[in-house]
């Protein structure tokens, strides 16, 4: 694991959705996408087609799996990934071009600020 964390450090992170989350003490799994329904909203909606991948796409310091990544040109979306990450890198990439990055800290801290048990470290 220390091998990943050394090949992953100096890279910047944004919010990452979970695959899996604890409700009432019982682990839930969220249902996985469809990746040909992804690709063709992904394409539809903003002109791009992601990345698929079969794994997962990252692993945040804390060892949580990430499952979809906003990238430059492109999203990067795992094949594992739940329903509703399309739409999450979706905001992430659009947030990237037109929101200057002054203003999307601003809206990110106010987030963290009104929902503090809500995390994306």
């Amino acid at each position: 694991m220390a091998d990943i964390y050394r090949i992953l450090d100096g890279k910047k992170r944004g919010p990452n959705m979970e695959v899996e989350a604890k409700v009432d003490d019982k682990l839930w799994v969220n249902e996985k996408i469809n990746p040909e329904q992804a690709t063709k909203w992904l394409s539809n909606t903003l002109g791009i087609t992601p990345e698929l991948v079969p794994t997962v796409v990252d692993l945040t310091e804390a060892g949580a799996s990430v499952v979809g990544r906003a990238t430059v040109d492109s999203i990067l979306l795992s094949e594992l990934a739940p329903i509703g990450t399309e739409y999450h890198e979706a905001f992430h990439r659009v947030s990237l071009l037109l929101i200057d990055d002054n203003r999307r800290n601003r809206i990110y801290n106010r987030m963290r600020k009104n929902n503090p048990n809500m995390t994306d470290k």
